[in-house]
């Protein structure tokens, strides 16, 4: 059982502070690079390569004051909703990853990357027996629906311990078993760019059982490593409970997110008068399943903008504000389930309002005479 101890223009995330971001650990494949691949002109829009990425979440915790439990966050990329929790766990701490991670052979890892250098959660029960009343509970609240693809989380070291998983969907209504969308058990040990184990590891799993919804270890509660559950969950949820309860000793468990993301890009071209040019200067966003705006940009020079890496998820819609006195569809609606998206274009038209011509003018010269010839001068002359 595991022990460690703590230790374009830019497309940006809405209330990130940042711009959308990505690094070669989070990748799904190693050394493979983000590419968006956008056309330079309408009816030209080049496939983008199926550009997988992969993110593990960053945890924080704090300690209450009252010391009856903790405060923290858990943050994502691909615009997956911000995450706070509340555990009464007797202990809570964050290790660094440096140790203890999903290797890229694990499961979750062939789907998302390795979780090697991030950080996971670290959870006891409230106290060590056996009984409901001594579990923790720890409940991760997103600030926004969740995307019914795209992510999962996992939970390592269950062993000599068990887990029950509860949910609410987007509207506060319970989530079915099913709904969670477990995956399967593996051990973690023992696999090509995973973590070293003592003595190898023993091979063990837990078990899932859907009509209680508990991931439970071992028949003999016997403390083990690697012994690991992890789920995908198919329905949007607002919050997602762990209830956590000791077997035997002194268990602790561990807790990963992960998202997949791919790429959305386009380009944007204004005709004023049969001239088509790029249309430079747009600014386009994105906006999640709810309507929540996950990711903003502009278009640049060439009448390209890219989003490198929103969670693989359907419902998505992008949004551009056009030129002046123009027309043409703004809003376009998208899926990232299957792969990259580079053909979201947008193409505005506009005629300039014909000019009326300066009239043609001329010089009129003359006198005007009395009866006896002589000129009269002050008197009012119509031209018609």
């Amino acid at each position: 059982m595991s022990r460690e101890k703590s230790a374009p223009a830019e497309p940006r995330l809405l209330g990130s502070g940042s711009p959308l971001r990505g690094t070669g650990r989070r990748m799904a494949a190693a050394g493979v690079a983000v590419l968006v691949a956008v056309a330079t002109a309408l009816g030209g829009v080049t496939t983008a390569s199926a550009a997988q990425g992969g993110d593990w979440g960053d945890f924080t915790v704090e300690r209450l004051a009252s010391g009856t439990g903790s405060v923290g966050t858990m943050t994502l990329d691909g615009g997956f909703p911000a995450t706070s929790f509340t555990t009464n766990a007797s202990s809570a701490t964050v290790p660094s990853g440096a140790s203890g991670w999903q290797g890229p052979n694990t499961p979750p890892g062939l789907e998302y990357g390795t979780s090697r250098g991030t950080t996971y959660l670290n959870l006891r029960p409230m106290r060590d027996s056996p009984t409901p009343q001594a579990a923790s509970v720890t409940t991760y609240t997103f600030a926004s629906a969740t995307p019914t693809a795209g992510w999962s989380f996992v939970l390592g070291d269950v062993d000599a311990d068990q887990a029950t998983i509860t949910a609410l969907d987007a509207e506060g209504a319970p989530v079915g078993s099913d709904a969670l969308g477990f995956q399967g058990v593996y051990n973690s040990c023992g696999l090509a760019g995973g973590p070293s184990c003592a003595g190898g590891g023993t091979g063990d799993v837990p078990s899932w059982d859907p009509a209680t919804a508990t991931l439970t270890g071992n028949a003999a509660a016997a403390d083990t490593e690697g012994a690991t559950g992890w789920f995908s969950p198919t329905v949007a949820l607002s919050s997602l409970t762990i209830t956590y309860q000791q077997r035997s000793g002194r268990p602790i468990y561990q807790t990963w997110f992960a998202t997949k993301t791919f790429a959305a890009s386009g380009v944007a071209q204004s005709t004023v008068d049969g001239t088509t040019t790029p249309y430079e200067g747009g600014a386009v966003t994105v906006a999640d399943a709810t309507g929540r705006v996950v990711a903003t940009t502009t278009t640049d020079a060439d009448g390209r903008y890219a989003f490198p890496a929103l969670t693989a998820a359907p419902g998505y819609t992008v949004t551009i504000t056009p030129p002046d006195g123009s027309t043409g569809a703004t809003t376009q609606d998208f899926s990232l389930v299957a792969g990259d998206r580079a053909d979201l274009d947008f193409a505005f038209s506009a005629t300039t309002a014909p000019v009326d011509p300066e009239p043609d003018t001329v010089d009129i010269v003359g006198t005007i005479t009395d009866d006896t010839g002589d000129p009269v001068t002050d008197t009012p002359i119509t031209i018609i």
